[in-house]
């Protein structure tokens, strides 16, 4: 586990959390930056540790070469813990290629479950699908009572996910809708920061 790093002015809060992709893998050497410009390299275990000052919320990044980039806006408790899992898209800058003997799908669902950092089911979550260049919605859904969704069929492209409950801080990540990625036909596992009260 990694040591904890001190953002300017820091006093006793802290954000601990990880960096993962889609199959729930956690990614060594992404590098974490906090809005004060503090950063840090994720250990062996996708980890990172920060001691910040008190604070309502701070922007949290996550990014790794071919692995694209992730931002949270997460609250922090005065003098207490706030966690969070960043995920990263993943392949954002690979061209999707089937090995011999396959083809790829013109279009694939894209489906998940959002829960709490406890691993509590979200009820009610909105999960939008944008396009990456324009921003505009190309669908958007809501999770059920296990915190599950799953989308009609959508054409293979990059697209941003973006997730808010009325009680999380909202999320947001790209992720490419392809089928040849294997790993990624787990569903997503989204977990969400509670919201500042």
């Amino acid at each position: 586990m990694i040591g904890l790093a001190y953002a300017s002015g820091g006093t006793a809060s802290v954000i601990r959390g990880r960096v993962t992709v889609c199959n729930g893998g956690v990614v060594r050497g992404a590098i974490v930056t906090l809005a004060t410009g503090e950063s840090q390299v994720t250990d062996a275990d996708g980890a990172f540790v920060f001691r910040v000052a008190d604070t309502a919320t701070v922007e949290v990044t996550a990014e790794l070469a071919g692995l694209g980039r992730a931002r949270e806006i997460i609250c922090v408790p005065a003098s207490g813990l706030a966690e969070t899992e960043l995920l990263l898209p993943w392949h954002v800058n690979d061209d999707c290629i089937p090995t011999a003997g396959h083809s790829l799908p013109n279009a694939r669902r894209i489906k998940g479950r959002v829960e709490s950092l406890t691993h509590k089911p979200i009820r009610g979550a909105i999960v939008r699908l944008l396009n990456v260049q324009s921003r505009a919605v190309v669908i958007s859904t809501r999770t059920n009572r296990r915190g599950q969704f799953r989308t009609r069929l959508l054409p293979l492209s990059h697209y941003a996910i973006e997730i808010s409950s009325p009680n999380s801080v909202t999320k947001s990540f790209e992720i490419w809708s392809a089928a040849c990625l294997a790993a990624c036909e787990r569903p997503l596992v989204i977990r969400l920061s509670p919201r500042c009260i």
